[in-house]
């Protein structure tokens, strides 16, 4: 490890460094042989020393911090409030003060706190964000008076901590969003999919017609005769005549007002047949786009 010029060769850090280079080639001997027993022992150096004993001790407890929370955050098959709660009892050993420190952890409904928690009057909060809005927080108690730090009782360190605890719990929770969307896109995909009746859903344009397949379950690929990948350049109303364009593009309209519509439609198939079948027709608005969802029997 490289040593600074400008450090004085008695400097306290030297013998840190020394140590450190002696571990890391395995010739670092036994404490009680070593002359690394002067770190601890230099004559006025003594509070230096200690100075930087206990920072460098506070910085490994942050580390480890970080270190915990990243692993339970990795972990699968587990419950997300259950690695909250185990996230919340890993905090307060991080901080200063350990013994009379709390933690709590809220993310919309849910709220999960260390063991004997309870709202302390000096404490230290940071927003957790989902797609840069808040969503909950993360928060720090002490449970009784300590001497004035950088901020409050606290350490300047420990706020950077704590926001650095927040920011890896707002991408925790970004993640897990995205894994319950796609579970959840998924449960509707499947449930379309083995529904027995043929359903389409579709893209509304501004004269109400269904202008492009959004999805297409197996059921009306079947009943039209078309492989998925046939209809993909097929508009929906180019498989109905004309005057049930018309009936479908009123249906559209009506179920815009009250959300569905029940009506008759005609459908060709792909060898030429015309299917007379009864449709219902439901409506949905997002982002200012129109989609209709028709079941057919």
């Amino acid at each position: 490890m490289h040593i600074p010029s400008y450090l004085p060769p008695d400097h306290p850090i030297i013998y840190i460094i020394h140590g450190c280079n002696e571990v890391a080639s395995g010739t670092l001997c036994p404490w009680e042989h070593s002359t690394h027993r002067m770190w601890s022992n230099m004559s006025g150096n003594t509070d230096e020393t200690n100075d930087i004993t206990k920072k460098l001790r506070e910085r490994v407890k942050e580390l480890n911090t970080l270190y915990k929370i990243s692993k339970v955050m990795t972990k699968k098959n587990i419950p997300f409030e259950q690695q909250l709660s185990k996230i919340a009892e890993i905090i307060p050993p991080g901080w200063q003060y350990s013994e009379i420190c709390c933690s709590r952890i809220t993310i919309g409904p849910t709220s999960v706190t260390s063991p004997r928690f309870r709202e302390g009057k000096w404490s230290q909060k940071e927003e957790i964000t989902y797609q840069g809005e808040p969503v909950g927080c993360v928060e720090v108690h002490y449970l009784a008076k300590r001497p004035e730090a950088d901020d409050g009782p606290f350490l300047l360190e420990e706020r950077n901590l704590l926001i650095e605890i927040a920011n890896r719990l707002s991408e925790f929770y970004n993640l897990k969003q995205s894994e319950w969307l796609m579970q959840e896109q998924k449960r509707y995909t499947d449930l379309f999919n083995n529904a027995v009746e043929p359903i389409m859903i579709c893209h509304v344009s501004v004269d109400a017609l269904p202008d492009r397949f959004l999805f297409l379950n197996d059921a009306f690929c079947n009943l039209l005769q078309y492989v998925r990948e046939g209809l993909e350049g097929i508009t929906p109303a180019s498989l109905m005549p004309q005057e049930d364009r018309d009936m479908l593009s009123k249906s559209i309209k009506d179920a815009t007002v009250k959300g569905y519509a029940a009506h008759p439609i005609k459908l060709t198939t792909k060898d030429g047949t015309v299917l007379t079948l009864d449709a219902q027709t439901h409506i949905l608005e997002i982002s200012g786009e129109t989609y209709c969802i028709t079941m057919f029997r």
